[in-house]
Parts: structure tokens; C-alpha cells; sequence
């Protein structure tokens, strides 16, 4: 019995006995990333809808101290990004034609919604882009 005893004392701390440290817990941040917008169904009525994002139409950089990673999404809006230590706080930065957001977290984790208040395939108008508007029957100026 002192024999199993001294083997289990003498294995518990052998980490103290050749100098290992704890090490990083090494992983991956994975997620999702998906656009909820309002549409109307063929009566009329407003539904929220969710799709993923078109390819091209979001792009990410994680940062981990010096360390930047480009995302890769694949085409359900999913990605995923190995770190170092998932333990440690990294930032992480999406684009898309409308904003840029950046978040600081410590999730291994991540499913991020990007609620649009309109078409998600909508595009910004080219520059001097000019808009005509014809009025008819308008009364007149004191008629309010």
C-alpha cells in the first residue's frame, strides 16, 4: 500500500519536478453570422427574416495581441478561427457595406445578428447620383 501511495505523490506532482508549466488551452473561435431584416409576404404582412450573408458581403479580422487573422466564412454565414488561447481576450472586427463593428471578448463562441432595416441586398447610390420627383395636383401654398 506505501508503495501506490509514494507512486501517486510522486506522479501528482510531477509537473513541479520537470518544470512544466501550465500551457495555453489552445482552440478556435467559431460562430455565425446572419442578417435579420423585415419583408413583406405576398399579403402584405411584415415578417422577420434571417439569411446568411452573400459571399464577399462580410469580412472579419480577429486580433490577439499582434496576431491578426482574416476570417473565412463559409456559405451558411459560419466560420471558424484557431487562437492561441482561448482564455484570452481578442478582438474581433466586421465590415460590411453598411458598418464596421468591433468587439472585445473572451468567447470561445460567437453567433452575431446584424438586424437591417431594409433590403439586405440593397447598394449605396454612386456619388451625384440625382433624384427627380414630379408632383402634380399639389394645392396651394396657404391650403395646409
Amino acid at each position: 500500500m506505501r508503495p501506490l501511495l509514494a507512486l501517486i505523490i510522486v506522479l501528482a506532482g510531477c509537473d513541479r519536478v520537470f518544470g512544466i508549466n501550465e500551457v495555453p488551452t489552445p482552440g478556435a473561435v467559431t460562430g455565425s453570422y446572419v442578417f435579420r431584416f423585415p419583408q413583406n409576404d405576398a399579403t402584405g404582412a411584415t415578417m422577420i427574416r434571417e439569411s446568411a450573408p452573400a459571399p464577399g458581403q462580410v469580412s472579419a479580422t480577429v486580433r490577439l495581441g499582434d496576431q491578426r487573422v482574416d476570417v473565412a466564412f463559409a456559405a451558411d454565414g459560419t466560420f471558424s478561427v484557431p487562437i492561441e488561447d482561448v482564455e484570452k481576450p481578442y478582438w474581433v472586427t466586421f465590415r460590411t457595406p453598411w458598418n464596421e463593428v468591433e468587439y472585445q471578448l473572451t468567447v470561445p463562441t460567437l453567433d452575431i445578428v446584424d438586424r437591417i432595416s431594409g433590403r439586405p441586398d440593397r447598394i449605396l447610390p454612386l456619388p451625384n447620383t440625382q433624384l427627380q420627383l414630379g408632383f402634380s395636383g399639389a394645392g396651394s401654398a396657404g391650403a395646409l
